[in-house]
């Protein structure tokens, strides 16, 4: 007979039943729960007691860690770079703590107190350093934007200092990429960029200046007696402005401005210069001597230029030295610019900043040009004139303003370049760049000394244009013209000597000398034009002389073929004692003579 799955459960041994206790196994779960409904809550609330108890110590324990983030945000708002550095170093330090108590627990279960203090940190961690870190980007932001020689920025000590200001917050809070490289870097950027905008710029004007002038009419003969007249006993030195027009004078000081801007040492030169005085600071290891380490010493790293990196700036600092080199020499080198548009280049790329996003183009946008590239005055006319082939002489200016304004930018080229040859970076990293700082002066200074000879041939031909037939103060048997041509030659001359040897630039003793003496064959070009406007102006003279008297009918009509009319003369200037009858012949040839004779003998014979 079989046995039923139910019999055996049935009579199976169970643990109750082995240990008696079935039987009132149902009253004990009866008395546990009557137990639990008595004691539970009583039993419950001491342990929620002691729970905030320890909670409670806890708070007290760490109450200045709850208001970390409070403060710090406070101090972002006020500018408190130092405190914003304690505030974050004492939540650091809090939330290492917690690290380092967690490493030791292992597997140990932690204790209440322990359990809060390491929720406590990483809450308060994080809430920092989400702060931080926007921070951070803020301030990697304002060292990429800050630029030596700038103005003072809201919360910064200065100009100058506010770019270390900046990277000690950076080396306080810890961070993966140099501040010092990064900022070196964007410095570098900002005068790459500066150089290349000041210089197209700059080109832009003057051009447009320059195609206005050469596009208006040719001044008239006794415009050009007025500016050849006006020196008498002054120089160019004291009334500038009167040995040529207006717009040409304008021209002639935009181009120094330009130049002054791009070589001058309170222009883009000084920032160069500055700028890797900078670097053999940092190479050197003076500047950063008073900047922080970081927190455990982590940003000590960061003290210290890579070798590559110092190569990288030497370079660099001749790569920007180069540039205005480069613009300079363009500037006297190149002939006149035939397509203006190709200088309004697009923005320079926005700089990459580390540890955040990329700024906008509009953060950096600049008005560059104040000129519609659609509407620009048309190339100059080709007319055959001397001046058509040189970029910086201003068209119709005559010898006596180009005289003074050359030997002008020429002191800035010689000084300039002297400067750029004294920085270390040059004279011991690169002798190529000193042959190249000696081909700008030289190539400058012939280009000038081409251009004045042409203005000084042509004005030597317009001489004849100053006789007014009035005696001389000085020597009733001369007219004025011997010492109108005497001021004249001599303010040349006195230029055209200042601008071969360069006398007035600032040359510093002990470097490689870039303003070298003129060569020979630019001397001899020098005497040839001379002999030649004396015998042009002589000849002018002796034409005058022969022009033919006008009928009397024809007295008051005007002259202008450019020569001195005697009749239209003497009406200009009353007959008397004071002035030459050059309608008589007979009285005219000996002070023709005498006149023709002084100035050989004031320069041909000296």
């Amino acid at each position: 007979m079989a046995i039923s799955p139910d019999s055996k459960k049935k009579n199976a041994l169970t643990k109750e039943s082995e240990y008696g206790v079935m039987g009132i196994k149902k009253p004990l779960l009866e008395v546990s729960a009557k137990a639990e409904e008595v004691w539970g809550p009583a039993l419950g609330g001491r342990e929620k007691e002691d729970s905030l108890k320890v909670m409670t110590g806890t708070v007290e324990k760490y109450k200045e860690l709850y208001e970390v983030s409070a403060a710090i945000t406070d101090s972002i708002k006020r500018k408190d770079y130092e405190s914003i550095v304690e505030e974050y170093i004492k939540a650091k330090r809090f939330a290492d703590d917690a690290k380092r108590l967690t490493d030791s627990l292992r597997s140990s279960p932690p204790t209440d107190s322990q359990i809060f203090q390491i929720l406590l940190a990483a809450r308060v961690w994080h809430d920092v350093e989400i702060q931080i870190e926007d921070f951070k980007r803020d301030v990697w932001r304002r060292l990429v934007a800050t630029q030596s020689g700038s103005p003072r920025a809201e919360g910064a000590v200065g100009g100058q200092d506010q770019h270390m200001e900046l990277i000690g917050i950076l080396l306080e809070l810890g961070v993966t990429d140099n501040p010092i490289w990064v900022w070196l870097l964007s410095r570098f950027d900002h005068l790459k960029s500066k150089i290349q905008t000041t210089s197209d710029r700059s080109k832009i004007e003057l051009e447009i200046l320059r195609r206005r002038l050469a596009n208006g009419e040719r001044p008239t003969t006794q415009i050009i007696a007025s500016h050849l007249r006006s020196l008498g006993r002054q120089t160019a030195e004291d009334k500038p402005t009167s040995v040529d027009s207006s717009e040409i004078v304008e021209l002639w000081e935009k181009m120094h401005t330009y130049l002054s801007n791009m070589l001058s040492s309170q222009g883009i030169l000084g920032e160069v210069v500055e700028f890797w005085q900078t670097v053999q600071s940092f190479i050197d290891g003076r500047a950063q001597k008073n900047l922080p380490v970081g927190m455990n010493g982590h940003s000590r790293n960061h003290h210290r230029l890579s070798d590559q990196g110092t190569l990288d700036l030497q370079k660099g600092t001749v790569e920007l030295i180069d540039m205005i080199r480069e613009s300079v020499f363009e500037f006297f080198a190149d002939p006149p610019i035939e397509d203006i548009s190709s200088l309004f280049s697009p923005l320079p790329p926005t700089p990459r900043t580390p540890g955040a996003s990329q700024l906008t183009p509009s953060a950096l946008r600049d008005p560059r040009f104040n000129f519609d590239p659609n509407n620009l005055p048309p190339p100059s006319p080709k007319r055959g004139e001397s001046w058509e082939k040189f970029a910086f002489w201003p068209p119709w200016s005559n010898s006596l303003s180009g005289v003074h304004y050359l030997a002008k930018l020429l002191v800035l080229v010689g000084t300039g370049a002297s400067e750029m040859a004294a920085v270390s970076a040059v004279n011991k990293g690169d002798i190529d760049a000193i042959e190249r700082l000696k081909t700008l002066v030289s190539g400058a200074r012939e280009r000038c000394v081409s251009a004045i000879c042409a203005a000084w041939n042509r004005d030597a031909e317009n001489i004849k244009v100053l006789e007014d037939w009035r005696r001389s103060p000085e020597r009733r048997d001369l007219t004025r013209i011997p010492a109108y041509f005497g001021s004249f030659e001599s303010a040349v001359l006195t230029g055209m000597q200042k601008i071969l040897y360069i006398s007035e630039a600032v040359v510093k003793p002990g470097f490689a000398d870039v303003v070298s003496p003129p060569p020979a064959k630019l001397l001899q070009m020098v005497r040839s034009q001379f002999v030649t406007t004396i015998y042009k102006s002589l000849s002018g003279m002796v034409e005058n002389a022969e022009k033919t008297v006008k009928k009397a009918e024809d007295d008051w009509t005007t002259d202008n073929d450019g020569l001195a009319s005697p009749v239209a003369m003497i009406i200009a200037t009353s007959i008397g004692a004071r002035t030459v009858n050059a309608s008589d012949r007979v009285s005219l040839v000996p002070h023709l003579q005498n006149d023709l004779a002084n100035i050989i003998r004031m320069f041909v014979c000296s």
